[in-house]
């Protein structure tokens, strides 16, 4: 149990992406987080040891920026940290 820590930060995903489907994808390993958006890497966080252990997960939420308003759907969490190409892969088949 990771007690009060916390990984987060902000994610510049680019012009306005409302009232459109998109794939996002959090990646972590043990010595970073990579998000990517449509198939494309849009930050990588380098925290090491951060992601280790359990990790209680909010999906759609944000302390400082309040409650996604949107959907969510076809939501997947693997065992493993997914490589680019398997994110991209992802991506290009829900086009």
């Amino acid at each position: 149990d990771k007690g009060s820590a916390s990984l987060s930060a902000d994610v510049p995903l680019g012009e306005n992406i409302t009232h459109s489907w998109h794939h996002l994808a959090w990646v972590m390993t043990s010595q970073s987080s990579v998000v990517y958006l449509n198939g494309k890497r849009v930050t990588e966080i380098h925290q090491p040891g951060s992601n280790k252990g359990y990790h209680g997960a909010e999906i759609g939420a944000a302390h400082r920026y309040g409650s996604f308003h949107g959907m969510l759907d076809e939501l997947m969490v693997w065992r493993r940290a997914l490589d680019e190409s398997e994110v991209k892969h992802l991506a290009a088949a829900t086009e």
